[in-house]
């Protein structure tokens, strides 16, 4: 039994000497917990970012 879909979408286009990430989540669920998710989606996907930024 499925209660959450969650779709996760990335463009990357190149700027530069740099990457632009355009991250569109969507979230379908009878539950009332999207606000809870996208809280939490977007504070590790930011970190995932740092992250990945320090590693260059």
């Amino acid at each position: 039994m499925k209660i959450t879909h969650v779709e996760m979408n990335f463009t990357i286009k190149s700027d530069g000497n740099y990457s632009i990430i355009h991250e569109t989540v969507d979230f379908r669920t009878p539950l009332p917990i999207k606000g809870i998710l996208k809280n939490i989606f977007t504070k590790q996907h930011k970190q995932l970012f740092l992250n990945i930024e320090k590693e260059n």
